[in-house]
């Protein structure tokens, strides 16, 4: 038995799967010199040398005192000019060259030293070097790189400050500006932390471990504490009642474990083989860029789904067919199971996906309500596809962001066509509209699911010339029988077990809702809003209603919350173990999807309980909340954040979610709250006033609307979104203006011009069209204030334009447009434009 005793399959097993933090303190750097060969100073060792200048003799005082009076001595820049001699251009150890031979989540040091930067130049990772000090997070979770973070300061910019007591560190931590500090718990809580280096007795070491309190009963909740140092029984009970291990090694003998176990590397490529089931000479094939997409990248195989539901006890199978019947969403291993049945229209669905992929389609999606059975219909066709040898199907994470070197990563594992799996096409946003044609040049077939609403109003113009659709109908009568045949064998419903086979089926055809609906309604003989008010109802743990709250939201925005933004959303009033107990008491409402975020069990449980909360401000507590867990992040936050991270901070701040949930308590207005708190920290983020400025021209502040507007094209010129929603803005007022004064004139002269030079760029791609914008409101601008000969001069171009457009782009939107300025230019008939529509 190694170093690691009885966990050391556990540690080897997080380190194949780069599922491990290193935070490293002195220790790591054993056997490092300075550039003139002499051993890197510790803490103690430098106090003493500071000392020795000022021509004192060294009594242990703490290096913080040492140097607060070498600067008051010498002043800053000799000070400066020493830590430079001592921790710049070092020449680190041959242990640290080997450790980052190996692949690691991300690498925390409390050293100020740069040996770690000569080391990373020989490393299996691309190093990203991270000063605690002043850089903000940057979380983009790309495992062919690692971020290594200098938490306390580094020496060859020394003026940006450092850490080197106790003190400083606590002065740091209330501050609350050290954002990587909140990052580091974060990871601690995430994954798998391992201090190496560092002496017991450090008082910094000391707090870090306190505050890495790990969740229990998770599958990464321990920690390790590696250093050479012998412990007493009290201090390592101590530290395991915090599922932290104390492993009895120096840095060195830490690094031969590793060698030992798993040879003298593991690279990024070998985590994705192993995590991703994606063989290693196929990944041996990819260049960097693509292989930081094949970690997005997940096979799709039957016997591997079938294998891992029979590995499940008779008791887990029974668990899993019982959630999955009471509304919570389907994953692989129960898509493979007998427990999902399989509903009339799967023929219908298998037949045209399979047509789609045989005639090379783009995309196919299947569309259908919430709570339909579509996502698991698909799922079991994806499954049946998998058997065939001259196909292979995948699934793509939705952090997945270059979507070229995803194709490129599946065209170089073999020559075969491949369906790759988007689980909902709307978190994958329009951007994948201009990547389809590549996919289908690489023989790769998209498949996603929609729901039918967002197809209609959103999806259809981006996707829909693009696509082949299928519609998944309700489930008919002749899923009845096999349905009861389920429910009575994994879901406990008594009154309707009781009931005859005539009156079940009776039971199930009264409800004239989607599947999820009629399920849950037949077997609890009430209402499906009742039911899931008296779920929440029953939760007393006041801080559990709030987590499901803000869980709640995120299911709506369709990509949950990581669980440690929870924690930092209640970190000012709960502990972590509240937090913990919290999350335990909502077991059977909420789960926590494959990519480690939570869910309420599905989105159709969450607006009934928005609507019974009694005041707007529990709901804008809760939007407030998870936001501030983005503060500790770079401008803009969609650079530094993955993307199911960045698709949750858009729709917290989406001025049609604010809007509707404010005016379901009767005042829009104070939809205005979620948004002022965060007019100084998100300054620079051009979304955040985007969606301000369209929340307050939503509620009749246009002025202020155009003054938000602006801002967010002054911290974002490139969004335009703001340029469009701005020029949409001015024309709004100059129709509402008294007269066509030059006030009015200057505010249709910007838009016009605005709106015009986005129509001529090819560049500019959006599902809202600057030309349909002047059509229908330059055009009532100028009716409206009696220039009709203007009028019916630009009609005429738009109307063009328009038509052209309708040849490549046949929706909704353009064909009202075009048709509106027929009728007028024909029979001088004029629709004005609804201006209480939205602003683009």
């Amino acid at each position: 038995m190694g170093i690691f005793g009885e966990y050391e399959e556990f540690a080897l097993e997080r380190v194949r799967r780069g599922d491990v933090i290193l935070v490293l303190g002195a220790g790591a750097n054993h056997g490092s010199e300075n550039a003139e060969g002499e051993i890197l100073k510790d803490g103690r060792a430098l106090a003493a040398y500071l000392t020795q200048l000022l021509g004192y003799e060294y009594t242990g005082e703490a290096l913080t005192d040492v140097v607060n009076a070498f600067v008051h001595k010498m002043g800053v820049e000799p000070f400066r000019r020493e830590l430079r001699a001592e921790f710049v251009n070092t020449r680190p150890s041959r242990d640290l060259g080997r450790l980052l031979r190996y692949s690691w989540r991300r690498i925390y040091t409390w050293n100020i030293d740069d040996a770690l930067v000569k080391s990373s130049r020989g490393g299996i990772q691309q190093a990203f070097f991270k000063n605690g000090m002043v850089d903000r997070v940057d979380d983009h979770p790309n495992i062919d790189a690692v971020q290594i973070v200098y938490l306390h300061g580094r020496a060859n910019s020394p003026e940006d400050g450092f850490i080197f007591s106790d003190k400083d560190y606590a002065a740091a931590l209330q501050a609350g500006g050290h954002a990587w500090y909140a990052q580091a718990v974060d990871d601690y809580r995430s994954f798998c932390p391992i201090f190496i280096g560092s002496a017991l007795n450090e008082p910094i070491l000391a707090a870090e471990l306190e505050r890495a309190a790990i969740l229990r009963g998770t599958e990464s909740g321990i920690a390790f504490l590696v250093t050479p140092d012998d412990i007493s029984e009290i201090r390592r009970a101590s530290l395991e009642s915090r599922k932290i291990f104390h492993v009895k090694a120096t840095a060195g003998q830490f690094v031969e474990f590793l060698h030992s176990r798993l040879g003298d590397h593991w690279s990024p490529q070998q985590v994705i083989a192993r995590v991703n089931r994606i063989a290693e000479e196929s990944l041996a094939r990819v260049n960097k860029k693509e292989l930081a997409a094949a970690q997005f990248i997940t096979p799709i195989s039957l016997r591997t789904a079938s294998q891992a539901f029979h590995n499940l006890t008779a008791g887990q199978r029974a668990v899993l067919g019982r959630r999955f019947l009471t509304g919570f969403p389907p994953d692989w291993r129960l898509a493979a199971s007998e427990i999902p049945v399989r509903l009339s229209s799967y023929a219908g669905l298998r037949d045209s996906m399979k047509a789609a992929i045989q005639q090379n389609a783009g995309l196919f999606v299947t569309l259908g309500p919430a709570g339909s059975g579509k996502t698991t219909a698909t799922m079991q066709v994806l499954l049946e596809l998998s058997q065939d040898d001259d196909l292979e199907c995948y699934e793509l994470s939705a952090d997945a962001e270059r979507y070229q070197d995803v194709f490129s990563v599946l065209k170089k594992i073999n020559d075969k066509p491949k369906v790759l799996f988007l689980p909902v096409l709307y978190v994958f946003g329009g951007a994948l509209a201009d990547f389809i044609e590549q996919a289908q040049a690489s023989r790769i077939t998209l498949v996603s699911t929609a729901r039918s609403s967002e197809w209609g109003s959103h999806l259809e113009r981006i996707f829909g010339k693009r696509s082949a659709t299928f519609d998944f109908k309700r489930f008919s009568q002749a899923d009845y029988r096999p349905l009861i045949s389920r429910l009575g064998y994994y879901v406990p419903a008594p009154r309707f077990m009781q009931l005859d086979e005539r009156d079940k089926i009776k039971k199930l055809s009264e409800s004239k809702n989607q599947l999820l609906v009629a399920l849950r309604e037949a077997t609890d003989s009430r209402a499906f809003d009742e039911i899931i008010l008296d779920e929440y109802a029953s939760i007393t743990n006041d801080l559990a209603r709030r987590a499901l709250l803000a869980i709640g939201v995120a299911t709506l925005a369709r990509v949950g919350i990581r669980r440690d933004f929870l924690f930092e959303t209640f970190a000012a009033d709960s502990s972590p173990d509240a937090v913990v107990e919290a999350l335990q008491a909502l077991d059977g409402i909420i789960y926590e999807s494959g990519g480690r975020r939570l869910f309420v069990r599905h989105d159709m449980y969450v607006r009934p309980i928005l609507a019974s909360l009694e005041d707007f401000g529990e709901l804008r507590d809760t939007i407030t909340g998870v936001l501030k867990a983005y503060l500790k992040y770079g401008m803009p936050i969609m650079r530094h954040v993955s993307r199911q991270d960045g698709a949750l901070f858009r729709f917290l701040f989406n001025h049609d979610f604010v809007y509707e949930q404010a005016n379901n308590y009767g005042d829009s207005s104070r939809g205005r709250e979620v948004y002022s708190e965060f007019e100084v920290p998100f300054q620079l983020d051009g979304h955040f006033w985007l969606q301000y400025g369209l929340f307050v021209a939503e509620i009749g502040a246009m002025e202020e609307a155009i003054d938000k507007l602006q801002k967010s094209i002054q911290a974002f010129p490139g969004n335009q979104f703001a340029h469009h929603a701005l020029a949409s803005l001015q024309l709004r007022l100059a129709y509402y203006n008294d007269s066509y004064d030059k006030i009015a004139q200057d505010a249709v002269g910007q838009a016009v011009q605005t709106l015009r030079e986005m129509d001529a760029n090819p560049a500019h791609k959006s599902d809202h069209y600057p030309i349909v914008t002047l059509a229908s409101r330059h055009t009532g601008v100028l009716i409206k204030h009696g220039r009709k000969k203007e009028a019916r001069a630009v009609a005429g171009d738009y109307l063009a334009k328009l038509q052209r457009l309708e040849k490549t782009n046949p929706t909704m939107q353009v064909t009202n447009a075009k048709e509106a300025l027929v009728r007028y230019l024909a029979l001088d008939i004029w629709t004005p434009p609804e201006w209480g529509e939205k602003i683009l």
